[in-house]
């Protein structure tokens, strides 16, 4: 039991110091976050979905 208890101390205390390192490097305050890169082909693909939704069809399709 002590043992196991000293490990997550052991750990728990690495675990901090990782934390405070990255906080001194400024992590945590969003230069660092994830940037979202935009699928151009879906978009367009959505985009044109939504302008033909209402169109009749033309002579040629009821033909």
């Amino acid at each position: 039991m002590k043992r196991t208890k000293t490990l997550k101390k052991i750990h728990k205390h690495f675990l901090k110091k990782n934390r405070d390192a990255a906080r001194a490097q400024g992590f945590y305050d969003g230069r660092f976050s994830e940037k979202v890169i935009p699928d151009k082909k879906k978009k367009a693909n959505a985009e044109a979905c939504r302008k033909n939704k209402g169109r009749k069809k033309s002579e040629e399709d009821e033909g």
